[in-house]
């Protein structure tokens, strides 16, 4: 048996050298080895390898963020305020994943259903420990603390348990809406039953009487529902940072009506007629965020009496708005007084948009987006391509704050046409709405 072994050995030996040289007796590169051939971590070293992978951002179902815009050696400013830029306070320690995204092309978005509690964790902020203080912050109701992500050393634990706390944020976010700010619910489509899939917006009681301005808000893709800009900001940030709230606020302060949509509101629970089983069902007239806009714009837009309307929509909001100047373009260019993007990811070329729509865009509307830059700064173009609307600094280089950064600066374009007596009067006759 010794004799057998050491035979092996050697003829192993023999086919080794045999390998790493050639005939005329040239070096040969090693041979690349297999996974299996690979040197094993030390247990210690792996379990730290381990510890890095389930410390990863958790990753939030919405849309991708977009690469920070670079400086002029590539890097990101580490202290925007070097730069003038109207930059917020930084965020807490914990991960942050991205509410949303630019891509350079309009993405489609996958249908999105209504609210789906993972039964293993609680359904009311109480029940996570957690509430909102008087700032808006999100702490521990025990220790004061902000959110914190990694409760255990389990990552996909902790991701699930952040989505279940987003979907309470969400539901709180919709009681703030009508007990904070005297919004009223309206289900769709309007002579649905309780028992279909159905989708609601959020409007003030004014919506069909007032005669002066109407505010319309439409937020990005992904997670996020009616009255959020950000659900990560607001976990992470503050509610006054990542809703919509402080908008609705400051309008209904002017005096103005508004109308929040719920483009990513697409399927919801239905019943069976004889009260039997639940299922999941596109909703009739919002089953993507086009047909929601269009079915807003019919039921609520078109018959109200406002003189001037004005929209803010964030990242693939803009998709969605230039989607309906394209359907209705004479009624949307006489009666949308002014769009205020932010960071919008619409393309008039890619949705092959009118002639129409165009001028429109590039007299009417401006786009905040996120640039390592002053807030209001000009910008002349993004990604390499000439903008279809102006673009201005949101004063951030986060995607997901340009909402919230930009706010003042929208408002006052807004007020600034309001001012203007001179202007004409649109050739909009309302009489024909009905």
């Amino acid at each position: 048996m010794l004799v057998t072994r050491c035979l092996l050995l050697s003829t192993l030996i023999h086919c080794t050298c045999d390998n790493s040289t050639s005939s005329s007796g040239a070096v040969r590169p090693p041979h690349s080895m297999s996974d299996s051939e690979q040197p094993q971590l030390p247990v210690d070293q792996a379990a730290q390898e381990l510890q890095k992978q389930t410390n990863e951002e958790p990753i939030d179902t919405s849309e991708p963020t977009e690469p920070e815009p670079p400086t002029q050696n590539g890097d990101v400013p580490q202290n925007p305020e070097a730069n003038g830029v109207a930059e917020p306070e930084a965020a807490p320690e914990n991960p942050e994943p991205s509410a949303d995204d630019t891509p350079s092309d309009p993405p489609k978005p996958k249908p999105a259903a209504s609210v789906n509690l993972d039964p293993e964790f609680p359904t009311t902020l109480e029940g996570f420990g957690y509430e909102f203080n008087k700032e808006g912050v999100l702490t521990e109701v025990d220790t004061g603390e902000g959110f914190t992500f990694a409760v255990r050393k389990n990552h996909a634990y902790n991701q699930r348990r952040y989505e279940a706390l987003g979907e309470v944020i969400t539901e709180y976010v919709y009681a703030q809406l009508e007990s904070r700010c005297g919004l009223q619910r309206i289900y769709l489509p309007v002579d649905a039953k309780e028992t279909d899939a159905r989708s609601f917006v959020f409007a003030s009681p004014d919506l069909a009487t007032n005669e002066e301005c109407l505010l319309v808000l439409i937020h990005g893709s992904g997670v996020v529902r009616a009255g959020q800009w950000a659900r990560s900001i607001i976990i992470n940030r503050s509610l006054h940072q990542g809703s919509q709230i402080p908008y609705v606020e400051r309008a209904r302060a002017n005096g103005w009506a508004v109308l929040l949509l719920n483009t990513n509101l697409n399927m919801a629970l239905s019943t069976d007629e004889d009260g039997g089983s639940r299922h999941m069902d596109y909703i009739q007239g919002s089953g993507t965020p086009e047909e929601h806009v269009e079915t807003v714009w019919e039921q609520f837009v078109s018959p109200s009496k406002a003189r001037d309307i004005f929209i803010v929509a964030h990242s693939f909001g803009g998709v969605v708005t230039a989607h309906m100047a394209d359907k209705r373009p004479e009624e949307f260019t006489a009666r949308v007084t002014r769009v205020a993007l932010t960071d919008s990811v619409h393309s008039l070329a890619y949705q092959d948009c009118s002639s129409d729509v165009k001028d429109y865009f590039e007299r009417n509307v401006v786009n905040w987006v996120s640039a390592p830059l002053p807030l209001d700064k000009e910008i002349d173009q993004k990604h390499n391509r000439k903008p279809d609307c102006k673009l201005r600094s949101a004063g951030t280089t986060k995607h997901e704050m340009t909402s919230h950064c930009a706010k003042d600066s929208i408002f006052s374009w807004f007020s600034s046409i309001l001012e203007d007596d001179g202007r004409e009067e649109s050739s909009y006759n309302r009489a024909d709405t009905s």
